[in-house]
């Protein structure tokens, strides 16, 4: 019975020590899957320009509607952008969808409400910044989009 009693008393030290981290790995996660779907996202609509030799726009929404919204969090859509852009008209076609990484989780914030790729590849400059619902130091991710059309990604520091 006392060897039992030891066991648990360590396995409760343990499981102390682990759960917390744990928890930050869960986190880190989330922010590094949700910027990978966001530099995706950006990436095609820039590829998808150049082949198509068509401007390609990527715009928040929710996966559910096609017209672009203020607010990263929702979700967004990457579609050919022929007209008016940053708006979804009849002749556009839609792209890919993503839906939304989970405002409880995940928070995108966007400097602008859509990126427009012209046919040669270069874009207007814009941020995304992935934040943690619980933020913590470089749990944070900023995506930027270069004038040249380059996407990156660095660590960013919590709001």
């Amino acid at each position: 019975m006392l060897e039992l009693m030891a066991a648990v008393a360590v396995l409760a030290v343990l499981l102390a020590i682990g759960v917390p981290s744990f928890n930050n790995i869960i986190r880190r996660n989330r922010v590094a899957a949700h910027t990978n779907e966001l530099v995706a996202a950006l990436s095609i609509a820039r590829s998808e320009a150049v082949k198509r030799s068509n401007p390609v726009a990527v715009c928040s929404t929710d996966a559910t509607q096609a017209a672009c919204k203020d607010g990263w969090s929702g979700g967004w859509i990457v579609f050919t952008d022929e007209e008016a852009p940053g708006f979804v008209d009849a002749g556009d076609v839609i792209l890919q969808r993503w839906s939304s990484p989970g405002a409880d989780k995940v928070n995108v914030a966007g400097t602008v409400p859509f990126v427009r790729f012209r046919h040669d590849g270069r874009a207007q400059s814009a941020r995304f910044d992935v934040i943690p619902s619980s933020c913590h130091s470089g749990d944070v991710r900023v995506v930027a989009v270069s004038g040249g059309g380059r996407v990156t990604s660095r660590a960013g520091a919590c709001p």
